[in-house]
């Protein structure tokens, strides 16, 4: 398996913020490098500050989630939060595979977009026992939503 590297871009623009997320922005900090969020409670959304550059090695691919991307980070049903809530599967895992799902990037598939998901959790250093109910999971019920080729 190669590595990813996923790396934050130079922060870019400042996007406009909602009237119901966070004024504040907060730093996440993990292995893969430091993101910029906000959180909306009313929403369950997380809204990125800056520019977020996922350099993929397995798949010889990079590309940048948008500043303003705004993400529910994994979707993990709220009667399963006493399991795995949605931060617990990393941030850089769902932003680097969310905006894949929506057809961000089209050179990947839905399987590939599953890997990186899956790599990233790894890079992330996400517990294996998460990892391994996580992955599974995506790859059973993420089809409905996928809309990248």
């Amino acid at each position: 398996m190669s590595r990813l590297e996923p790396r934050i871009s130079v922060p870019g623009r400042m996007p406009p913020a909602a009237p119901d997320l966070d004024l504040e922005y907060k730093q996440c900090r993990s292995p893969a490098g430091d993101v910029w969020v906000s959180y909306s409670v009313s929403r369950n959304i997380w809204r990125i500050r800056d520019d977020v550059l996922i350099v993929d090695t397995r798949h010889g691919r990079d590309f940048v989630v948008p500043a303003g991307y705004e993400t529910d980070l994994s979707s993990v049903p709220r009667l399963a939060w006493w399991l795995i809530a949605p931060f617990e599967l990393s941030v850089f895992a769902p932003l680097g595979h969310d905006p894949l799902y929506g057809g961000l990037d089209a050179r990947y598939t839905r399987a590939e977009a599953d890997l990186l998901f899956l790599d990233l959790m790894v890079i992330e250093l996400v517990p294996r026992w998460r990892r391994e109910l996580a992955y599974p999971a995506v790859r059973l019920r993420g089809g409905p939503r996928w809309r990248g080729r």
